[in-house]
């Protein structure tokens, strides 16, 4: 059931040994504190009824889904155990968590103005010798941020290996097509002189305040100065504070041997008339992007992959190859689902019954598998509405390369300090470059060359790949020169919207209604479910687009399928922000 303006119930998961936990917590009005100690889930607290559950779509969701809750037959008599069985459309477990090595290809159908082409594309990256790892490309999420504990949490204890994934480093680019000297400039330059020249301002705007000396007013007017000065790096002339340049600028020429030579600052109306703003500046202060953050050793899809081998020796089973026809509900209760049979690489037709299905099916797909009769007509109304609305996955587009990594690890003339890892920006198209976070002493690395989203997205979405690739390329050079942009090799290009079994990168809920009243209602009412009939996935959770959304809501359908006493679904007052929660432009004003 919902509840609104009271006691929150959250399933929490032990790190070191997986257990779930039932927890109490206080409204998110009043707070989060715990209100009473976490209760292990056991045969104790959920029902002793087991049941066959179908799950329809191998992504994050469903194989957290599947593991759970094959985990609780340890705790179950062999009449009361649960049989888990998984569905999956393509030949890979992980859905959007695509990680591509040498070999593997994917196949868009492409929306072309003289019609929709299917083009196949294949990761020909080149193997290293030496390195403990194939090359490989994530094609759909690169990161893990360290508040998404739950992930963290089953990483542990799948025993998942990690390293650091770089958000951001000092040394990375910025590319404008106007205010910045040359049109570019290197982050640290650039964050820095903005601080400076913002405390600058407000130190002479506030300086010549008069209070009485003693009064609490004068001694906070103090400190606040004092503050401005450190946060500003300002330096004092002629007893007066102001901004002429810091080290943490960086230097022309680096200290050794001699002090160095520190870089000279970039006026303020340069940096304003730049409209940093636009590029997502100051995307690593947001939460979710907040240092730290992870990255499986490997490519994200160990996780998958890991979850993938727990569930079979469980006794779960995963059917591979096998696309859903069609779903419909039995007179007697429970669901069947309709497929195709491609294991051995024929194409017959079957079936299978089940007491639970769980949909890890994208929305968008849905509406085309299942019927209003097999539901109840208020839930059915809020189903359809969000199955049938235009654009409900947002389009997104990586590019991806292999080149040699002395081309960003080694100093250049326009940036003296080697780029190890983080994000440069650029007003092109191709919007932002990510440099590897692994295996820094490789001969050759992969780059993201470009990752974008809305319009320029739904752009490339409607061009061939190789059109793609090349207008990442000419962004290239305008990042870092004609020379780096003519030896990128092996580009490859995804556009998640062309991709026939997800049709987008992440949900947006807020494009199912006018109004956010109208918006939560449709949003509560889909998770809740109906019939044993549950969708699942980051796309029914407050973070789309990520890994932690997709597991809490297979930890929330544990809960359900397993009816766990005193669980109860939270009512949400408003959907989630998904530009703000994915493409991180919150702060942007409307223009």
């Amino acid at each position: 059931m919902f509840v609104e303006n009271k006691n929150l119930t959250f399933l929490e998961r032990q790190p070191d040994t997986g257990e779930l936990f039932l927890c109490t917590y206080k409204s998110l009005e009043q707070g989060a504190d715990l209100l009473s100690p976490p209760i292990i889930i056991s045969n104790e607290n959920t029902s002793e009824e087991g049941g066959k559950v179908l799950i329809l779509g191998a992504g994050v969701a469903g194989l957290t889904a599947a593991y759970d809750l094959l985990k609780q037959n340890r705790n179950r008599p062999e009449d009361k155990q649960f049989q888990v069985f998984l569905l999956e459309a393509t030949g890979h477990v992980g859905g959007r968590s695509l990680t591509l090595r040498p070999g593997d290809s994917f196949t868009e159908e492409i929306p072309l103005s003289t019609g929709t082409v299917t083009v196949t594309q294949t990761l020909s990256f080149d193997r290293e010798p030496g390195e403990p790892y194939e090359p490989y490309l994530n094609a759909g999420p690169g990161r893990i941020p360290s508040n998404h504990i739950h992930v963290l949490s089953l990483c542990q204890e799948l025993g998942v290996d990690l390293e650091v994934y770089i958000m951001e480093t000092r040394s990375n680019l910025v590319v404008t097509k106007g205010g910045l000297p040359g049109n570019k400039g290197v982050n640290r330059q650039i964050v820095n002189d903005i601080r400076g020249h913002i405390a600058n301002e407000l130190y002479h705007h506030l300086k010549d305040k008069k209070f009485d000396q003693g009064t609490p007013e004068a001694e906070t007017q103090k400190n606040l100065l004092n503050l401005l000065i450190y946060f500003g790096t300002l330096t004092k002339k002629d007893n007066d504070y102001s901004y002429s340049g810091s080290q943490r600028a960086g230097y022309s020429k680096l200290p050794g041997l001699t002090y160095g030579t520190e870089l000279e600052p970039i006026k303020l109306e340069h940096l304003v008339d730049a409209q940093l703003w636009k590029r997502s500046l100051y995307q690593a202060e947001d939460f979710l992007w907040q240092t730290t953050s992870f990255q499986p050793v490997g490519g994200m899809d160990k996780i998958e992959k890991a979850l993938e081998e727990k569930i079979r020796e469980l006794g779960g089973t995963i059917l591979l190859n096998c696309p859903v026809t069609s779903i419909r509900k039995r007179s007697s209760g429970g669901w069947t689902v309709f497929y195709n049979d491609r294991q051995q690489g024929g194409d017959r037709s079957a079936e299978i019954q089940g007491d639970f299905c769980l949909v890890n099916i994208p929305l968008p797909l849905l509406g085309d598998l299942v019927q209003p009769g097999d539901f109840d007509s208020d839930y059915w109304e809020a189903l359809n509405k969000v199955m049938s609305t235009e654009g409900f996955f947002r389009p997104t587009c990586k590019v991806g390369w292999q080149a040699e990594r002395k081309l960003w690890q080694q100093p250049t003339d326009e940036n003296n300090v080697p780029i190890y890892g983080g994000i440069s920006r650029i007003d092109h198209p191709m919007t932002q470059m990510w440099y590897p976070s692994d295996s820094f002493y490789a001969k050759l690395g992969a780059l993201t060359g470009a990752y974008n989203y809305e319009h320029e997205a739904e752009r490339w979405g409607q061009m061939l790949p190789k059109e793609r690739i090349e207008e990442a390329r000419e962004g290239a050079k305008l990042l870092h020169g004609e020379e780096f942009g003519n030896q990128l090799k092996h580009g490859i290009s995804i556009a998640w919207q062309n991709i026939p079994t997800q049709k987008g990168g992440w949900s947006d809920w807020k494009r199912v209604a006018q109004t956010p009243e109208e918006q939560a209602q449709i949003m509560n009412k889909v998770r809740l479910g109906n019939q044993n009939f549950h969708v699942i996935g980051d796309q029914v959770s407050f973070l789309p687009g990520w890994k932690e959304g997709a597991v809490l809501s297979a930890q929330e359908v544990f809960a359900k399928v397993t009816k766990v006493k005193n669980y109860l679904l939270t009512q949400v007052k408003r959907v989630p922000d998904t530009r703000a929660l994915i493409e991180g432009y919150q702060y942007c004003p409307e223009e």
